[in-house]
């Protein structure tokens, strides 16, 4: 293997560790119980304590223009609002999940093309078609995992406006 090839298979890994490192910070750093925000998907429960009794006031929006403010929680709501929480919470897994997913294919990609730039690095014929075969069967399957959480954070957009508009 050729030192550029070298330098740029490392060069790439430390990206890809520095990126993964950082979004996960922001992803757990960013979680709190009673407040969480996920682009434009937002929650947030004060508990007030009146009369010996703690009150529950939500405010919770699925957009800018989409907001309901000082919902208090009661038996009616209470599982809208919990699943309202739980959903967004999935949501923002997703999202990180699809992330990482397409900086695994990108970094797959560019192992692939700096090997097969390399001519020094196949010793046969069949090292270059095993090697093929693993990086096209892995990039398959990244491509079919891309699109199943495509797939699934669709739905979960999809559930997040149910909830948001049985909350009353």
């Amino acid at each position: 293997m050729g030192g550029r090839t070298k330098k740029i298979l490392v060069v790439g890994f430390i990206a890809l560790v520095f990126i993964v490192t950082v979004s996960m910070y922001f992803l757990f750093n960013n979680r709190k119980d009673l407040a969480f925000r996920s682009g434009t998907l937002f929650y947030k429960v004060n508990i007030l304590n009146e009369d010996s009794a703690r009150i529950y006031k939500w405010d919770v929006g699925i957009s800018k223009n989409n907001i309901k403010n000082s919902v208090n929680q009661s038996e009616s709501n209470r599982e809208a609002l919990d699943k309202f929480r739980k959903t967004i919470n999935e949501i923002s897994v997703e999202k990180f999940s699809l992330f990482l997913l397409i900086l695994y294919l990108i970094f797959v990609l560019i192992v692939f093309v700096t090997v097969e730039k390399d001519n020094q690095i196949y010793k046969s014929k069949n090292d270059k078609k095993l090697f093929r075969l693993v990086i096209i069967m892995l990039m398959i399957f990244l491509i079919y995992k891309i699109i199943n959480c495509s797939i699934e954070l669709n739905g979960l957009h999809k559930d997040i406006i149910y909830y948001f508009n049985i909350i009353s």
